[in-house]
């Protein structure tokens, strides 16, 4: 299969499930990246670069016009989002941690977060419904 060819349909793929339920990057783009090719960290600067507008725009937009969106809730994360990306890029950027190490981090984030969501929506999705209630 030709470069350009693996690289749309990992892109495609990974815009597909941010449209779909807003996971793209860290799960199917970095991964999909690095069977391509990149090493971790240029697919994590890929990455980034798509977040900044054109791979999310689009589908806020839309989750917007639905009135999904929650300004006041999405500043706060933003916020605390702005100091986390800060510091893990200052991470990466010092090499604080080796690249098999990053390799590790991601790859166990993966796991939990699937894990979990197996677990709270799958398994035991009243644990969500109860959660939702109280808000």
């Amino acid at each position: 299969m030709n470069s350009w060819v693996l690289l749309l349909s990992i892109g495609l793929i990974s815009g597909f499930f941010v449209g779909l339920i807003g996971l793209g990057a860290g799960m199917i783009l970095i991964p999909g990246l690095t069977l391509a090719g990149l090493n971790i960290k240029q697919a994590i600067t890929t990455a980034l670069f798509l977040q900044v507008i054109p791979q999310t725009l689009p589908s806020v937009y839309l989750y917007y016009k639905k009135g999904h969106f929650k300004y006041e809730v999405s500043m706060i994360v933003l916020a605390g989002s702005i100091v986390g990306i800060l510091i893990g890029s200052l991470f990466q950027y010092y090499n604080v941690f080796t690249e098999r190490a990053s390799y590790i981090i991601l790859s166990t984030m993966l796991i939990t977060l699937g894990v979990y969501n197996i677990y709270r929506n799958v398994l035991y999705p009243q644990v969500e419904k109860e959660v939702k209630k109280k808000d």
